[in-house]
């Protein structure tokens, strides 16, 4: 039991001391940069990779005040026009989910800023960084 609240306050410790990111998401995004983690499993494949990475490299977000976001480029071009944004500061968490009238789906991107200011959406469900820049 006494271990089970160390677990807890180190972890509770960690979540609020970490410093909250200053982003205005608000306007487009475009991908600069593709990082791809090739140790997973699923990045095995070279061509995988490649083909993987011309799709991201195309991809841009905007985002709007009213928490819409538009997609392009990459594999979901179609079907992100309402698409809708929300971001947890606390977990550095950005979700991008579809309307509930179509097929349901949701991207998950961790968000990080590097000491030189750089945006860094990583993908949660994938061994993907996409390197952002706002337009």
């Amino acid at each position: 039991m006494k271990l089970l609240a160390i677990i807890i306050g180190l972890f509770l410790g960690a979540a609020f001391s970490q410093k909250k990111l200053d982003i205005d998401f608000i306007g487009t995004w475009t991908v600069k940069d593709v990082n791809i983690d090739q140790t997973n499993k699923m990045m095995k494949n070279p061509g995988m990779i490649n083909m993987f990475k011309a799709s991201m490299s195309r991809m841009a977000f905007t985002f709007k005040p009213d928490h819409r976001v538009t997609v392009t480029g990459g594999n979901m071009q179609q079907r992100n026009q309402d698409a809708e944004w929300t971001y947890d500061p606390a977990y550095k968490l950005l979700q991008i989910k579809g309307p509930a009238t179509t097929d349901q789906y949701v991207l998950y991107l961790l968000v990080s800023k590097d000491a030189k200011g750089q945006v860094f959406f990583k993908m949660q469900n994938a061994p993907v960084t996409l390197k952002m820049k706002k337009q």
